[in-house]
């Protein structure tokens, strides 16, 4: 997903990306009536399946919104980021195509992520567990011994000074 500003084409080096050349779009009103919404992000939604499937590299969406509520706002990004396309993010707008390359770019990450792994490995860099109890341990670090000192501390006080105010009163 990328966000821009209102533009449509973008500097990469010497040449320009120009990604909605010779791309009919299809618009889609959000005017802030649930209803009517709820019924344009249903036809949005088939029409962005109905362009992963055909793999239509020449239709295309833009969904033009000036007043929604934010839940419906977050369910036009959830549809735009789990369908197999580009989506550019506007001020007002958001335009969908398909991108040809995307399982390509799905693979380069993993690949990069691996990469990135194995880097760290290799370099003797830890990665940081995954279990979240295990992980406010590692950045409590030698912190977690002053605690549990001080906790066995208020266990001793507890118990040990209970039967000596006892005896003392006695």
């Amino acid at each position: 997903m990328t966000y821009i500003e209102d533009k449509d084409e973008f500097g990469c080096q010497d040449e320009l990306y120009q990604p909605f050349k010779n791309v009919v779009m299809e618009p889609f009103f959000f005017r802030g009536d649930s209803n009517k919404d709820r019924l344009s992000l249903n036809r949005a939604k088939e029409e962005t399946e109905r362009i992963v499937l055909e793999k239509d590299e020449n239709s295309g969406l833009v969904l033009h919104f000036s007043s929604i509520s934010y839940g419906m706002y977050i369910e036009i990004l959830d549809l735009m980021v789990t369908s197999k396309g580009e989506t550019f993010v506007y001020t007002d707008s958001i335009k969908f195509i398909y991108d040809r390359n995307y399982e390509q770019k799905q693979q380069d990450l993993l690949e990069l992520e691996l990469f990135h792994k194995q880097f760290n490995y290799e370099n003797g860099v830890e990665d940081k567990p995954a279990d979240k109890v295990a992980l406010v341990l590692y950045r409590m670090g030698n912190y977690v011994y002053l605690i549990g000192f001080l906790f066995l501390l208020l266990v001793f006080c507890c118990l040990y000074v209970s039967p000596i105010d006892k005896r003392n009163r006695g």
